[in-house]
């Protein structure tokens, strides 16, 4: 049964990883990251299965379509030329 810091982290690899894949929403890289958890749950060392699911989560997402956050994030402006 894991425990309520491996949920933590893997709470924590999901924002780390929505950091690094802006061009995802947020809602698909904190489910690719959880269904890439429920594949450790019977992973006998507890200890690593965050730095696992990172790793095996980040390689999934990157092979992803790219999506639009635009609504979350928005276009720089330019200047006037």
């Amino acid at each position: 049964m894991p425990s309520d810091p491996e949920l933590a982290a893997i709470d924590h690899v999901a924002q780390r990883l929505s950091r690094q894949f802006t061009n995802l929403d947020t809602a698909v890289v904190t489910r690719v990251v959880w269904d890439t958890y429920r594949h450790f749950d019977a992973h006998p060392t507890r200890d690593v299965v965050p730095i696992l699911v990172q790793d095996a989560a980040r390689d999934r997402l990157r092979v992803m379509p790219t999506t639009t956050r635009a609504a979350n994030h928005p276009a720089p402006r330019r200047g006037r030329r």
